[in-house]
């Protein structure tokens, strides 16, 4: 995707409405435009800090762009982003393997 200008928060709502599917839409009269995370908190377009509890996806575990955790992704990124858990692949076996050595109790089938 190439760089483009910034979009307003006002663009940002038309093209929502033009090119997402309803169930994308935002509970919110005038929802917050986040601009950009860090660790725990994530910051709005004038600046604003939000502590983020939503705890989406992995946020909840790493938190937004965390310094030891960036690099690991761009290198996973460069082979595989992401695939199904049908499929076999070594990142998942040696992540599980070493969540169940670190883990309590027996982790093992």
């Amino acid at each position: 995707m190439a760089e483009t200008k910034k979009l307003t928060k006002t663009e940002i709502k038309e093209m929502r409405e033009k090119f997402l599917m309803p169930a994308y839409m935002t509970y919110f009269k005038e929802p917050v435009q986040i601009v950009r995370g860090e660790m725990q908190y994530v910051y709005d377009n004038d600046g604003k800090r939000y502590l983020d509890a939503f705890s989406a996806v992995v946020t909840i575990s790493v938190g937004h762009c965390h310094p030891d955790i960036v690099p690991e992704v761009q290198k996973q990124n460069a082979t595989l982003q992401h695939m199904t858990t049908l499929y076999y692949t070594e990142a998942l076996v040696k992540l599980a393997a070493e969540l169940a050595s670190i883990a309590p109790g027996k982790l093992q089938k």
